[in-house]
């Protein structure tokens, strides 16, 4: 990975409905980076 992409990271909330989330993935060294919108269901479902 020579630059940002984007996955969906897909969670299920309690009434098994899913909820897809994109993330957004950049390499940095060894580490993997990975980032959201502050809108997104997984920011806000804390």
């Amino acid at each position: 990975m020579g630059q940002a992409r984007f996955v969906l990271l897909t969670t299920f909330k309690k009434d098994g409905t899913p909820v897809a989330t994109p993330l957004w993935t950049a390499p940095d060294g060894e580490r993997l980076l990975t980032w959201t919108e502050k809108q997104s269901w997984k920011v806000q479902s804390r």
